[in-house]
């Protein structure tokens, strides 16, 4: 028995030689050896992968060249790494696109060239009807030019892209009332159910305070709206409906800590709030 196997009951992993002396070899050149043949191999299946590719390859393919004056479509990508800060050029989702653009004539007719370029060649155009052109900041003469040179009909802020409302300064109460109004629609939607405490403590979690984050992550919300989100779960959780006037079982406060400490471990929506901005900072 070897003294490794002798003191921990079990064999020795490492490449250190803990047999008996009578079994001792050397380990270093045999492993330096190996080594040395794992990586040949390995190079071999690495050339053999490459000439497999090149294999795939168009044969028939040529270099372009451009001529002065010629339309080229370019695709820009942001730098990593330290020079990665790039101002905001576009935002898409599914058939929808917003595009930004300096408030100026010389920016919106690049950009529309850019547009006319890119139907040239894909044979797609936009739907003039159902485009809309925000401007501020602008006064009203080049405003009347900018319409007039890209088609499109003005629109004003705020307006709603994937559910919130896009606006050039922080949300007023009135504008965050459609989240307080799609959470209560939500609650008198379950009113129907006989549910227990534990359920509708899932649903709270789960659900509506989901939704609050959905739009923390994106504004910093006025006070006053965290307020009546507070208030709308803390009612449906101890009563199941949107308002209840009896003082709640226990402190709202309270539902904030976790389990082991007497909580109920559900989000603090205005911390959230504060500290997803953490990440803009």
């Amino acid at each position: 028995m070897t003294p490794f196997k002798a003191l921990y009951w079990r064999k020795c992993r490492s490449p250190v030689c803990w047999d008996d002396s009578a079994k001792a070899v050397v380990l270093g050149p045999q492993m330096v050896q190996d080594m040395i043949e794992q990586v040949h191999l390995i190079r071999q299946k690495m050339k053999a992968t490459q000439d497999r590719q090149k294999s795939y390859a168009d044969l028939h393919r040529m270099d372009i060249e451009f001529q002065v004056g010629d339309k080229v479509l370019l695709k820009v990508s942001p730098m990593r790494g330290i020079m990665r800060a790039m101002k905001l050029s576009h935002l898409a989702f599914a058939d929808d696109l917003l595009l930004f653009c300096k408030g100026d004539f010389s920016s919106v007719k690049i950009l529309m060239r850019a547009f006319l370029t890119f139907s040239e060649a894909s044979r797609l155009k936009f739907n003039s009807d159902k485009s809309d052109l925000y401007l501020n900041g602008v006064g009203s003469d080049i405003a009347a030019q900018i319409s007039r040179i890209s088609g499109f009909q003005r629109g004003t802020l705020p307006f709603r892209y994937l559910g919130i409302f896009i606006s050039q300064k922080r949300l007023s109460t009135t504008e965050c009332s459609k989240l307080v109004d799609k959470i209560v629609a939500k609650i008198r939607g379950w009113g129907t159910k006989h549910l227990s405490y534990a359920s509708r403590l899932v649903l709270v979690k789960s659900v509506l305070t989901q939704m609050h984050s959905y739009w923390a992550r994106i504004f910093l919300l006025p006070k006053g709206v965290i307020h009546k989100v507070d208030s709308i779960c803390r009612n449906y959780l101890w009563a199941g409906l949107d308002e209840y006037m009896l003082a709640p079982s226990v402190a709202w406060e309270t539902c904030y800590l976790p389990c082991d400490n007497g909580g109920l471990l559900i989000i603090n929506c205005h911390l959230l709030n504060i500290a997803v901005f953490g990440k803009y900072s």
